[in-house]
């Protein structure tokens, strides 16, 4: 199992492939300590925190991996994708939630998708946001955020 990248002075780009290829075996969690030693080394790298997090999230840890998303500060980026992960990170949480906090939760997941489709136009976030509306009851919103998902493909 790789636990880092080899030779001397590693770049991001190094360590990033280091985690994708635990990544890859399906070891999240070594994934995950692979990110958090390459943030060590790159303290200001936003690709790699967010790789840590998506890693985090991917071995089930959810509530965990939001935490870390927001003590890393990635909820200021402008990068569409670290924004998706933080609607993915709510929906998972919501989907688990077996109390009334799973409506308020899925819908806090549909509004942080809705604000990555409008300011991306793509599909994927439209869907989403249609998606999780139906599940939380929310019929009329769910219909109209079909049709842009339709529009946008």
């Amino acid at each position: 199992m790789k636990d880092g990248p080899s030779g001397e002075n590693p770049t991001v780009r190094d360590w990033a492939r280091a985690i994708r290829e635990s990544e890859g075996t399906g070891d999240y969690f070594q994934a995950f300590e692979v990110a958090r030693r390459a943030i060590a080394a790159f303290p200001n790298d936003e690709q790699l925190k967010y790789m840590a997090v998506r890693s985090l999230a991917r071995s089930g840890a959810s509530e965990r991996a939001l935490e870390l998303y927001d003590q890393y500060g990635l909820k200021n980026t402008a990068d569409l994708d670290i924004q998706m992960l933080r609607a993915a990170l709510v929906k998972d949480m919501g989907l688990r939630a077996r109390t009334t906090e799973r409506w308020a939760l899925l819908r806090d997941s549909a509004s942080l998708y809705e604000r990555v489709y409008d300011a991306s136009g793509d599909h994927f976030p439209a869907a989403n946001a249609a998606t999780l509306y139906v599940i939380a009851g929310a019929a009329d919103r769910a219909r109209d955020w079909a049709r842009r998902t339709l529009r946008a493909c």
